[in-house]
């Protein structure tokens, strides 16, 4: 009967197994290696969204509320910084007061850095320093525009990010309202 395994031949030897295992730590390592090194283009392909989000639904709070709706960048409340506030002029006055607010995103005041996004922050190369820029803006360095009744924006501009690895998301708004990411 040559065809026949005795019980005594089933099974793998120790260096089969050592061989399969080294080979495993192996893959596991490279793939490690390879997702570790893609988080911070998640974490700025997020944040680069939930900006675009909130602009968007601070377009759509000014058709909805007949009132217009300001998005401004570095703007300092109660010794916080915001970056952006988003807030419906309720009272048509053109100034922000407390509790007019939609969204609030905190920066650490010294970087930038938008909070609950490691390693992601305005791009200062860009945009005069502050990695935001606008046309039409009434003085140098001005970085707020609005929304006006029938979602159009009163300037076009750009919003400038970037993360630790040195990749860029742009987020930018057209006079029509449009709000693209490239």
């Amino acid at each position: 009967m040559r065809g026949r395994i005795s019980r005594g031949d089933t099974g793998f030897t120790l260096i089969e197994l050592l061989v399969v295992m080294a080979v495993i730590a192996i893959l596991a390592g490279v793939a490690t290696l390879s997702i570790s090194s893609y988080i911070p283009s998640l974490r700025l392909k997020r944040a680069s969204q939930e900006l675009q989000l909130q602009i968007q639904k601070a377009r759509l709070e000014a058709v909805r509320r007949n009132r217009f709706c300001y998005v401004e960048f570095h703007k300092t409340i109660g010794g916080n910084r915001y970056a952006p506030i988003i807030w419906v002029d309720e009272n048509s006055n053109g100034t922000y007061q407390t509790g007019e607010e939609i969204f609030r995103q905190k920066v650490n005041a010294g970087t930038l850095e938008l909070d609950g996004y490691g390693g992601i922050h305005f791009d200062s190369a860009q945009g005069g320093g502050d990695g935001v820029t606008f046309s039409n803006a009434a003085t140098s360095g001005e970085n707020a525009f609005r929304f006006n009744l029938r979602g159009l924006s009163d300037k076009g501009g750009s919003i400038y990010l970037l993360n630790n690895s040195g990749r860029r998301k742009i987020i930018d708004i057209t006079l029509g309202g449009a709000i693209r990411i490239r």
